[in-house]
């Protein structure tokens, strides 16, 4: 029995093969194991830039109110050989929350079509929706607050309709129709749905952590459909060829 099987068997109590299918069938649990790889990958990163680093415990007894304020992150880092009691904090945004979610939307041809179909037909109230359901959690988060705390401002809904919600693509236009984008994702190679490709920026999605502004967002559009046209009009003209977006 190897150390992978053992571990399986003492903390599980079943074979490793059982395991995996378990793993495979569950998505929530695969993309958490690859949020802690990430980090993992992080701090050998790290390391290797020659600092010392110390994994921050995530959870505390007490919770995170029983946190020192200036340790809300997951690591302490300083430079190998240094004495002084002075660190930095890192915090892996965004390394951990983007494996879950392409092990829970991107690792299939199908969930990539469920993913991407409302970004490219989207329902014509759709932005109007997600801003009023975002208002909505807004506002009872506020009023609960300001009830804890009558003296103190929450902060303004900072929201704008043309960009509400976590996800703000709009890849309207590229697509004749459902059939089209099928075709197209079922035209791409498995390879790039894998979580290698994902973190070697060779995915087949790209995930942007932070909202870009909406003239970033605007030119990162038009660059789509140029690319899109092109490939159209190669194809059209000498057959099937494939363009880098």
């Amino acid at each position: 029995m190897n150390d992978f099987e053992h571990f399986v068997s003492q903390h599980f109590g079943v074979e490793s093969k059982l395991f995996l299918e378990a793993l495979k069938n569950s998505p929530s649990a695969k993309g958490y194991i690859l949020g802690a790889i990430s980090e993992l990958v992080l701090k050998q990163y790290l390391e290797s830039l020659g600092f010392e680093v110390l994994r921050i415990k995530e959870k505390p007894a007490g919770g995170n109110n029983a946190k020192n304020t200036t340790a809300r992150g997951d690591f302490y880092i300083r430079k190998k050989g240094s004495t002084k009691n002075e660190w930095l904090v890192i915090e892996s945004k965004g390394l951990k929350s983007n494996a879950e979610f392409r092990a829970s939307k991107l690792d299939s041809k199908e969930k990539l079509f469920r993913f991407r179909k409302p970004l490219a037909f989207p329902a014509k109230d759709q932005k109007q929706k997600i801003y009023d359901k975002g208002f909505k959690t807004y506002t009872k988060a506020k009023e609960k607050w300001e009830k804890a705390n009558p003296h103190k401002k929450f902060p303004d809904f900072a929201w704008e309709l043309e960009t509400a919600g976590a996800n703000t693509a709009d890849l309207s236009g590229i697509w004749e129709n459902e059939t089209a984008l099928k075709e197209w994702i079922n035209t791409q190679e498995d390879a790039l749905l894998t979580e290698k490709a994902y973190r070697e920026g060779q995915g087949i999605v790209k995930i942007l952590v932070h909202i870009p502004a909406q003239k970033e967002l605007e030119e990162i559009s038009q660059k789509i459909r140029r690319a899109f046209d092109l490939r159209r009009k190669a194809k059209e003209e000498l057959g099937e060829v494939v363009i880098e977006i």
